[in-house]
C-alpha cells in the first residue's frame, strides 16, 4: 500500500482507478465492434477479388496463413468467406514475433514482410468485404489504447502477466524484507 499511495500522492493518480477505467474503456470498445465483426462473419457468400487471389497465391505468407486456416478448419469452403479472410488476417498478426515483456513487434525482416503482407491484405478486405473498413476505423479506437496500455503494463511489471498494485507492493514488500 505504501507503494500505491506514494505514486498516488506523487503524481495524484490513483493506480487502481487509472487501471480499472482504461480497461473498462478497452471492454466497451470491444463490445461496440463485435457487432460489425460478427454481421461480417455471419455472411456465407465466397469472397475473392483479382486482389486477394493474387495474395493467396502470390504473398508466401498470406498462403501459408491461408493454409493454416483451411487446416484448422473441419469443413473449408472452397472460395474463402469473410469469415475465413479475417482468421488469415489474425494469422498473419500471430505470426510476428514480439517481444516477450513488451509485447510490441521485434524488428526483423520477416516481421516487415507479414506486416506488408497483412497491410495488402487489409487493404483488399477493405474493397472485397462491406463493412470491413467501418469495423476496422471502429475498432481503432480502443485497440491504440490497448496497445499502449498493455506496453506499459508489460514494461513495468515484465511479460504480459495482469499484475495489479497490490501485486507490486507485495514484490515492494519482500524486496524490502532482509
Amino acid at each position: 500500500d505504501r507503494l500505491v499511495q506514494g505514486f498516488t500522492d506523487a503524481t495524484g493518480i490513483d493506480p487502481t482507478a487509472a487501471r480499472s477505467n482504461v480497461e473498462q474503456m478497452i471492454a466497451q470498445g470491444q463490445d461496440s465492434v463485435n457487432p460489425a465483426y460478427t454481421s461480417i462473419r455471419a455472411n456465407p457468400a465466397p469472397v475473392m477479388t483479382p486482389e486477394l487471389q493474387d495474395l493467396a497465391t502470390n504473398d508466401p505468407h498470406v498462403a501459408a496463413a491461408l493454409n493454416a486456416v483451411n487446416s484448422a478448419t473441419r469443413n473449408p469452403p472452397a472460395v474463402p468467406t469473410a469469415a475465413t479472410w479475417l482468421a488469415v488476417r489474425q494469422q498473419l498478426a500471430d505470426n510476428v514475433e514480439r517481444n516477450p515483456v513488451t509485447g510490441s513487434p521485434l524488428p526483423s525482416y520477416v516481421n516487415a514482410q507479414i506486416n506488408g503482407a497483412a497491410k495488402d491484405l487489409g487493404a483488399a478486405m477493405n474493397d472485397a468485404i462491406p463493412g470491413f473498413s467501418n469495423a476496422q476505423a471502429q475498432a481503432a479506437l480502443y485497440k491504440a489504447p490497448q496497445a499502449s496500455y498493455n506496453q506499459a503494463r508489460g514494461m513495468l511489471f515484465g511479460g504480459t502477466a495482469k499484475q495489479t498494485p497490490a501485486d507490486v507492493q507485495a514484490l515492494w514488500d519482500a524486496a524490502q524484507t532482509p
